[in-house]
């Protein structure tokens, strides 16, 4: 297996490397490397020893995150979600809702499902694109949670498919 190395020469080398940037530095691993090693890795778990050092490692680390609210928080968005919470908390919003689910019999417009505790009313114009339509009964559609998650950011698929629903019905509520 190689030359042994007594102890005194690997401190020398140790000492010698101390301070200097890994020769390894900047070089990626080849994608074919780094599946074999993802692979090989896969549901190992580490040592209770390793666990431990991991712990002690971070102890005493202040998260990135910690304390940061508001406009000094990561995903600030200029106040934006806070208005869309107040709207969605609002009187209106929880009769368009109710008026929504009235109009289409508490029935899921894609696949019939009636189960009332998983629908939920889908704006088919989302909020973030227009806003002013956020009380608008012709732009909103029964959809269990299933398929209301199907159109989450695809929305535009879906458009022309549940206008031609909701204008089908022809029972505007008011």
């Amino acid at each position: 297996m190689g030359r042994k190395i007594s102890e005194k020469a690997r401190q020398k080398m140790s000492l010698a490397k101390l301070g200097k940037p890994s020769p390894r530095k900047g070089i990626r691993l080849s994608d074919e490397l780094r599946k074999k090693l993802s692979l090989a890795h896969m549901g190992r778990r580490p040592t209770e020893e390793t666990r431990i050092k991991m712990s002690i490692s971070q102890t005493g680390r202040i998260c990135w995150w910690k304390g940061k609210r508001g406009s000094e928080a990561a995903n600030w968005q200029g106040g934006r979600v806070d208005q869309i919470k107040i709207l969605r908390n609002s009187e209106e919003f929880k009769q368009w809702r109710i008026k929504v689910f009235q109009r289409d019999c508490h029935t899921c417009q894609e696949c019939g499902s009636n189960k009332s505790n998983a629908l939920q009313a889908h704006h088919i114009i989302p909020i973030r694109k227009d806003l002013t339509r956020i009380f608008d009964l012709n732009n909103g559609i029964t959809l269990c949670q299933t398929c209301h998650g199907r159109t989450w950011w695809n929305e535009e698929k879906f458009e022309e498919k549940y206008f031609k629903i909701v204008n089908s019905k022809n029972l505007v509520l008011v």
